[in-house]
């Protein structure tokens, strides 16, 4: 099978420390077979702490959580088990039909630092039995290799609003402000000057009777 051709994860965001939609869209390579079943491994050194599944037409989907090789610490709190497989079975009759592909939604996360490869082994099995391994790492730098793993990469999280940019400081009036808004400012001006001379005036009168 051609490897132009392989099972890709496409997520919808790739932050760290985000939940993303992750697609992972199938193409069926055979000439005669169906597509009946798709084994997803998710990682488990740095393994979601969430996966949902979005239910397909036609298809039974399972998530299987394990025992990590070793706890691993998220947002404070110590891993022990996490998800580990997501497997789609097609139910009778359905599947990927020659020519045809699908697509399975993941929401999964959080997702790990900014920079982590993320791969997701990914198994193809058809109905004349063939199997389609999409596993190997492609190495850093390297050329793809003939069934590679379906992966994404991590990328700095988002920066949240700083308090300049959540509340802007007042400025001065512009010439593009209306009519109203020049009378209302100018108002309030005057009313300040009125208060300060009063205040003067007060305190001239308390001195001169004294």
């Amino acid at each position: 099978m051609p490897a132009s051709a392989h099972v890709h994860a496409v997520p919808d965001t790739t932050a760290a420390g985000d939940y993303s939609v992750v697609t992972v869209r199938v193409p069926n390579e055979s000439d005669t077979a169906s597509t009946v079943r798709l084994v997803l491994t998710l990682p488990q050194d740095t393994p979601f702490t969430f996966v949902a599944v979005e239910p397909v037409p036609g298809w039974t989907a399972r998530v299987v959580e394990d025992a990590l090789p070793a706890p691993v610490t998220t947002d404070g709190a110590t891993t022990t088990r996490a998800p580990h497989t997501v497997t789609w079975t097609a139910d009778a009759g359905a599947g990927i039909a020659p020519g045809q592909f699908q697509e399975f939604d993941l929401d999964l996360g959080p997702l790990p630092a900014a920079g982590t490869r993320v791969l997701l082994p990914t198994v193809q099995t058809y109905s004349d039995g063939e199997v389609a391994s999409w596993t190997q790492p492609t190495p850093p730098g390297g050329e793809e290799p003939e069934s590679p793993a379906p992966e994404f990469t991590t990328t700095a999280a988002d920066a949240p609003a700083s308090a300049a940019t959540a509340a802007p400081a007042a400025t001065a009036p512009s010439p593009a402000d209306g009519p109203a808004d020049g009378l209302a400012r100018g108002l309030g001006v005057a009313g300040l000057a009125l208060g300060l001379a009063a205040l003067v005036l007060a305190l001239r009168r308390r001195t001169h009777r004294s």
